[in-house]
């Protein structure tokens, strides 16, 4: 992924949606990367989706910028979203940090369908906690809602600091908007 999340302490990532009209790339999320990061590199990671013309989402791809140019892309086939651990957007050592899923839904590539960020709350004691999106699209354009229905602007991570030594053991919440 480029970025070292848990090693740089404090992580915050900005989600915000953005769509194109028809065929090619749809970007999802944008986030920024801050408070540890050497903030000049400019460092921000996408998570966008390629449709046809149709909207059918192909693939699912995360592009990682620095200076506002890409620097790593990683692409993930649709069936590799549809397992149950779905695929590593976040990494450290041999730890996966955020997982994204979407495991038994059958056409979620064109109808959309619940999606599960799942992500290490405590490394110490391997706990891990989920969050729920519905993903639709709308007159051809893909969006994220809560269960609530209300639509993600964006989207911070929290980190979970040791109390004493202030390190950072994994996600303590994502909160949106």
């Amino acid at each position: 992924m480029g970025v070292n999340q848990l090693k740089n302490c404090l992580v915050v990532v900005l989600f915000t949606l953005a769509i194109t009209a028809m065929g090619g790339q749809q970007v999802l999320i944008k986030s920024i990367l801050s408070d540890k990061i050497d903030k000049s590199k400019k460092e921000r990671i996408e998570l966008a989706v390629e449709v046809d013309d149709q909207g059918v989402i192909q693939l699912l791809r995360e592009n990682t910028y620095q200076y506002g140019r890409i620097v790593e892309v990683q692409r993930f086939h649709l069936y590799e979203i549809k397992r149950p651990n779905g695929v590593v957007l976040a990494k450290e050592g041999k730890r996966d940090i955020i997982r994204l899923s979407a495991p038994n839904r059958p056409g979620i590539e064109r109808t959309g369908g619940k999606i599960k960020i799942n992500y290490l709350y405590n490394g110490i004691k391997n706990k891990r906690k989920s969050v729920y999106y519905s993903m639709k699209r709308v007159n051809g354009i893909w969006n994220l809602y809560t269960d609530r229905g209300q639509k993600v602007r964006t989207m911070t991570i929290i980190p979970n600091k040791m109390k004493l030594l202030g390190k950072v053991i994994g996600i303590s919440k994502i909160k949106i908007n």
